[in-house]
């Protein structure tokens, strides 16, 4: 799916940001998008970096239907290292929490008929900690990449910078003061959410928020949220951020022939590209890769075929001892 649909933007000359990445194979397409000069974003989310997905064949039914989620938490070993790797050097862009959290009483709808499980998994508030854990603490990530992959490059695809994602006169006072000594164990038990359980249980994390702000008021602190009921406010966007669409118009001005450098089609020796034959009903150019254009027709109305004009009648060939052995009658 992730390749469908980074071929049908590179064709329309659209951006694309592609959320909930949780596969190998959607981040080496979109890292291998990238590298052709696409403008294509890529989002992960904390569960893909801290949750362990064997646990979805957990004979628990708790504990497996804890991880149902949509698309699905992999269960292959090392995948989050991948993840971060491509965090860490620009293949992906950020990381979402991609809360929906339920109880276990809300997953037990599901107890005999798996596909009604409602899915979704927690992440708002372990998010930042466990790309500090997993990314900074590991050194993949330096504190830079870390905020940029947290909040900068959010703020700014989406085009809310530098309201948000930027401390400065001017941006919104949304900060979070950081204790990367502190030490906290992800548990169920001392989480915020009204969920009763936590897949990211046991999960220890050094470097830990202490205090949150949010436009200037203090909304987390000492591990209670101080937040008033209400007070948050709908923020609109603002279209055609300069990050994602300055390259689109840019492009939109050049000539096709001057763009060969962007193709995102791969490159094939001349010498085993489709030629157009002149002679033949195919009238399209090639593609930039140098492939015959498959959109093209090769029907006639006349009913002419492009070999009429050559007699493709078989020579025959006398065969001294054909296989099964000699035939000297003729039957």
């Amino acid at each position: 799916m992730t390749m469908r649909v980074c071929s049908v933007a590179q064709l329309a000359n659209c951006p694309l940001n592609v959320t909930s990445v949780m596969s190998k194979s959607a981040a080496k397409k979109i890292a291998s998008a990238r590298k052709n000069g696409q403008v294509v974003f890529g989002e992960t989310t904390c569960a893909a970096l801290g949750a362990d997905g064997s646990h979805i064949y957990d004979s628990n039914f708790k504990n497996a239907a804890a991880l149902v989620t949509s698309p699905p938490i992999r269960p292959e070993s090392g995948l989050r290292w991948k993840f971060i790797n491509r965090l860490a050097c620009d293949e992906l862009q950020m990381v979402s929490s991609g809360h929906c959290a339920f109880t276990s009483q809300q997953k037990n709808v599901g107890l005999n008929d798996f596909s009604r499980i409602p899915f979704g998994v927690h992440g708002a508030e372990e998010r930042m900690m466990i790309v500090w854990q997993s990314a900074v603490n590991t050194g993949k990530m330096d504190l830079m990449r870390f905020v940029a992959v947290t909040s900068s490059n959010a703020a700014k695809i989406f085009n809310i910078y530098p309201k948000k994602g930027r401390i400065a006169v001017g941006s919104d006072a949304d900060l979070v003061i950081w204790d990367p000594k502190a030490e906290r164990i992800i548990s169920s038990e001392k989480h915020q959410s009204a969920s009763d359980c936590n897949i990211f249980e046991g999960f220890r994390c050094v470097g830990i928020p202490v205090i949150t702000i949010s436009n200037g008021n203090i909304v987390f602190e000492n591990g209670e949220v101080t937040a008033t009921a209400g007070n948050g406010k709908y923020i609109s966007l603002a279209p055609f951020s300069g990050v994602v669409y300055d390259r689109i118009l840019a492009r939109e001005k050049i000539p096709h022939h001057m763009l060969d450098g962007l193709h995102l089609e791969s490159e094939i020796n001349k010498d085993h590209a489709n030629h157009t034959n002149a002679d033949e009903f195919h009238n399209r150019p090639l593609t930039k890769a140098g492939y015959r254009n498959l959109l093209d027709s090769s029907f006639a109305l006349s009913g002419a075929q492009v070999d009429d004009d050559k007699d493709i009648r078989r020579m025959s060939k006398r065969v001294v001892k054909p296989p099964g052995g000699d035939s000297h009658r003729i039957w």
